[in-house]
């Protein structure tokens, strides 16, 4: 049986079936303008930028390359998976969409420069119609929490390291410890705010 409990982002309404997204000749449509435009920009960089100037780039990464590719797409298949299991019952959203608008929304977020404020309601956007805005939000801002709390928990310990480790000067210590401080203070209150 499905959950009749009123949640924050729905008010208590269940998903209705509503009518099927825009049929698959218009999807498809806007596929290939997108894909085409896609290519015409590609095209423009590397004539801006210039072959040798590419390939002369990548030799110096060398075989460095397929790892920072593997890690970066590390990264969207652990956020992806973050943000479906952040989706509270009935609404599920498949491995495979979540990747896609993961990898799509950080695009758009690279490519503005409205950043997250871009970013995030792209990747809900992107799977409308397999979850409803509502709930593909609120998933998306809590699993940005714990994206952000990760992050800040490693600055915090990479900082720790760096003071313990290295000879830094009085003023560097200062800023470094003030960081840790700042650092340990907003988890606080995260966990006031979450309790």
């Amino acid at each position: 049986a499905l959950n009749q409990n009123r949640r924050l982002y729905d008010d208590g309404v269940l998903p209705q079936p509503g009518p099927e997204g825009p049929g698959p000749r218009r999807s498809n449509l806007v596929g290939i303008v997108a894909t085409a435009l896609g290519l015409v920009l590609f095209a423009w960089f590397v004539s801006k930028v210039g072959l040798g100037e590419i390939w002369s780039g990548l030799a110096q990464v060398g075989w460095g390359l397929v790892a920072i590719i593997a890690l970066a797409g590390l990264r969207f298949a652990m956020r992806a998976t973050a943000w479906t299991l952040c989706l509270e019952p009935p609404h599920r959203l498949p491995f495979r969409a979540a990747f896609a608008a993961v990898v799509a929304g950080d695009a758009i977020g690279n490519l503005t420069p409205l950043g997250i404020f871009a970013r995030e309601p792209a990747k809900a956007a992107f799977v409308r119609d397999r979850v409803p805005l509502g709930p593909a939000l609120t998933a998306l801002a809590i699993e940005n929490i714990f994206y952000i709390l990760s992050v800040a928990a490693m600055i915090g310990l990479s900082t720790v390291a760096l003071v313990l480790e290295f000879s830094l000067p009085a003023a560097v210590q200062h800023a470094a410890w003030v960081s840790l401080v700042a650092i340990a203070g907003g988890f606080v209150v995260v966990a006031v705010l979450l309790w």
